[in-house]
């Protein structure tokens, strides 16, 4: 089920939980922008965040720049998710990564 779980603002430096939204700091020119998706990917990522910063820049980097604006980002233990922006809305989205 896809649930809003955040805002990514340049102020402050927390992740929300679903239903909670809270401020977390990117800034970098990435402006304001929630975090949608599946609660296991946002785990991940907050997970990535709180061990290597730059590493969730480049992620977020990576999505907006690529031309189909996603990119792909594994766990610790090995699963893979698909972080997405959403061009109408600015989001970003994580799915489950199929293997095609």
């Amino acid at each position: 089920m896809l649930a809003p779980v955040g805002i990514w603002s340049t102020r402050g430096c927390q992740f929300g939980l679903a239903g909670a939204p809270t401020p977390i700091g990117i800034g970098y020119g990435f402006g304001s922008m929630h975090i949608t998706g599946l609660e296991q990917g946002v785990a991940a990522l907050k997970a990535l965040a709180e061990k290597d910063r730059e590493y969730l820049k480049f992620l977020i980097r990576e999505a907006r720049s690529n031309t189909d604006l996603q990119t792909t980002f594994k766990t610790h233990d090995g699963v893979s998710y698909v972080l997405r922006l959403d061009v109408k809305t600015g989001d970003l989205v994580i799915e489950a990564h199929s293997a095609s």
